[in-house]
């Protein structure tokens, strides 16, 4: 199931990290960081149209959490005050950058057990945001609601994508 050649995980892990980190410090650069990485990762990518059909799936399902989140104060995300329920372009971004990994730098998540995908998923995506939000990308008014809630979305939505989701995607568009 893993054709890709490894120096291609470890371009898309290295791409994620410039993504993510573009994305928190230079929100005004979005649109054409976001652009410039998409780009290179479709033209070098081995599964296209599944890569595409990830995105499709992915970034509403993200950008609508985190707008119902802003919504309910959990989060307000910078360059957002003036829509409070709109997730500002840097955040859909960097839902495309994650995207873009799921087939590739954390396919390995596929072989593991259900309940350490889970696991993995929610500590990791709410200590992403946390992370973001120190970095002054966000505001988090209540640590404990943040957590709960962003810890179980991610937990649930990474064991559907990794468990359900991605594996459908990738055997049928090989």
């Amino acid at each position: 199931m893993n054709n890709k050649p490894l120096y291609f995980i470890v371009f898309n892990a290295l791409w994620f990290q410039v993504g993510w980190w573009s994305l928190i410090l230079y929100p005004q650069w979005a649109l054409p960081v976001t652009g410039a990485l998409l780009m290179l990762h479709l033209g070098l990518t081995p599964q296209r149209k599944a890569d595409l059909i990830t995105l499709a799936v992915v970034v509403p399902i993200g950008a609508a959490f985190d707008s119902i989140m802003q919504i309910f104060g959990v989060i307000q995300f910078a360059l957002s005050a003036t829509e409070p329920t709109v997730v500002p372009a840097w955040l859909l971004c960097l839902w495309c950058v994650f995207a873009c990994t799921t087939n590739h730098a954390l396919a390995w998540l596929r072989r593991l057990p259900a309940l350490w995908v889970g696991l993995f998923g929610g500590v990791s995506a709410a200590g992403s945001y946390y992370a973001g939000a120190k970095l002054g990308a966000a505001d988090i008014p209540g640590l404990a609601v943040f957590w709960l809630l962003y810890l179980a979305f991610w937990a649930i939505s990474l064991l559907g994508l990794y468990k359900w989701f991605v594996p459908r995607v990738v055997r049928a568009n090989l």
